[in-house]
């Protein structure tokens, strides 16, 4: 579960909307410093097995990895400590 602190944290993060924190609370991610250090191509395939869609496209893996950089470009330009 995502602490109330956390989760505004996360939402903080440029793109990074109340259903994609959603789905990164059921696959385990609730930190922006998780978000940070994962592989975006493992976090598209861990989303898709929890919505039961199998399907990937490489347009999805480059926007989680794009919220990734998003997540450690913010925590480096604020200075706050992730």
């Amino acid at each position: 579960m995502i602490a109330k602190n956390e989760r505004k944290k996360m939402m903080q993060s440029y793109a990074i909307g109340p259903k994609m924190v959603d789905y990164l609370n059921q696959i385990g991610i609730n930190k922006r410093t998780k978000l940070a250090k994962a592989d975006p191509r493992e976090i598209s395939e861990r989303i898709h097995q929890v919505i039961g869609d199998p399907n990937i496209s490489e347009k999805q893996v480059e926007s989680l990895g794009t919220l990734i950089d998003l997540a450690i470009h913010r925590d480096r330009h604020t200075g706050k400590k992730r």
